[in-house]
């Protein structure tokens, strides 16, 4: 048995940032918040907006464009949507972002 195992839904840190053009404006994201053990991604990008601490507007751009978002896990790029699955982990660095330029 791990003693040290969290048990659901307790606190984890986690580092949210955005660097993304939403309706042709630059968002610019750096939170070092708190997620929940357990907690999906796109759980966690919506209880970011309830509680006030994204716009309702971003997380509903990041949850609904899957193809021109990139999310980052610790450094790692996770496909859209599947990425909305990922559960967070404690220490966890999560980036979005969008393309800056058209090539």
């Amino acid at each position: 048995m791990n003693f040290f195992a969290r048990k659901q839904g307790e606190p984890i840190s986690v580092s949210f940032n955005v660097r993304a053009f939403i309706d042709s404006r630059m968002v610019r994201i750096d939170l070092d918040t708190q997620g929940r053990e357990g907690e999906r991604f796109k759980d966690f990008v919506k209880r970011l907006a309830r509680e006030g601490l994204i716009d309702s507007s971003v997380s509903g751009f990041i949850l609904g464009r899957s193809k021109s978002v990139t999310v980052l896990r610790n450094g790692k790029r996770l496909s859209m949507p599947a990425a909305g699955k990922e559960v967070l982990a404690d220490g966890d660095d999560i980036s979005v972002l969008t393309p800056v330029a058209g090539g």
